[in-house]
C-alpha cells in the first residue's frame, strides 16, 4: 500500500534491578525492500559429490540433502543466509537455502556471513534489526571491510568450515582459517595490519602452536575448531 509507513517508532521498556520500568527510548523501526538472501549466488558446478554438511560442519550421515552438492576444485564452503537455516560449512548444508563460496567470490561474501552473527546485547534490538540488500553492493566499496570480515570469519567459533575426511574417502581441507598456506592466511598476508589487528594474529598463532601439541592434533587436517582438542 502507498499508505504503508517506511519506518515505526516505538517506546522501549526495560525492568531495573528493583522491578521498576525504565524508559529506553524511542527505537526507529524502518522496514526494508529487498530480502538478505538476495546476495545469494548461484553456482553451476561440474563435480556432484552428493554429500552434505550439518549445523556442526561434519558430514550429515542422516537426513537426505535438499540440493545438489559439488566439491569442485573453486569450492571452499557454502553460506546460508536465511535466519532459520543459517550455516556456514565446507560443503553445502543438507536442506540447501544457500549458496557456494569459491575461491572468486568469498572476500566479498564473507562480510555477509559477519552481518548474520553480529551480535546484538540489547533485548529490543534481537529480533527487531534485520539485515537486508536494500544498499546493494555499497559494502564492496569499503576496503578496509574485507579485511574485518576475514579476520572475524577465520576466528569465529560460529564459521563451521572444518577439515575432516568423508565417506567417499576424500579428505576435506577448510581454507577459512589461518593456518599455514590455506587461501585464508595467503589472502590476509595482503592486508595491512594495524597494531591491534597483528596482536590478536600474534596470539591466533600461540594459541594454533599449542593445539598442534595436542594429542588429538591431526597434521592432516588444517586447525581451525582448536576447541575441539
Amino acid at each position: 500500500s502507498k499508505n504503508t509507513p517506511s519506518d515505526f517508532i516505538l517506546e522501549a521498556y526495560d525492568i531495573d534491578e528493583k522491578g521498576s520500568l525504565k524508559f529506553e527510548g524511542n527505537q526507529n523501526i524502518k522496514t526494508i525492500d529487498k530480502k538478505f538472501n538476495n546476495y545469494q549466488e548461484k553456482y553451476k558446478g561440474q563435480n556432484i559429490c552428493n554429500l552434505y554438511c550439518n549445523g556442526t560442519g561434519y558430514e550429515e550421515q542422516i537426513k537426505k540433502g535438499e540440493t545438489i552438492s559439488y566439491d569442485d576444485d573453486n569450492v571452499i564452503g557454502y553460506l546460508c543466509l536465511g535466519s532459520a537455516s543459517f550455516n556456514l560449512g565446507r560443503l553445502a548444508y543438507f536442506n540447501g537455502r544457500g549458496f557456494y563460496l569459491t575461491k572468486e567470490n568469498y572476500i566479498k561474501k564473507l562480510p555477509l556471513f559477519c552481518t548474520k552473527v553480529f551480535p546484538q546485547n540489547l533485548w529490543y534490538q534481537k529480533d527487531v534489526i534485520f539485515a537486508s540488500s536494500d544498499m546493494g553492493d555499497k559494502y564492496t566499496k569499503n576496503n578496509n571491510l574485507a579485511k574485518y570480515a576475514l579476520i572475524y570469519t577465520c576466528l569465529s567459533q560460529i564459521n563451521h568450515c572444518i577439515s575432516f575426511k568423508a565417506s567417499n574417502g576424500k579428505c576435506y581441507l577448510n581454507e577459512l582459517c589461518f593456518d599455514s598456506d590455506t587461501l585464508a592466511s595467503n589472502q590476509l598476508s595482503n592486508y595491512n595490519l594495524d597494531f591491534e589487528e597483528q596482536n590478536l594474529i600474534q596470539i591466533w598463532n600461540l594459541i594454533i602452536e599449542l593445539a598442534k601439541n595436542t594429542k588429538n592434533y591431526n597434521p592432516n587436517y588444517n586447525l581451525m575448531d582448536i576447541w575441539m582438542y
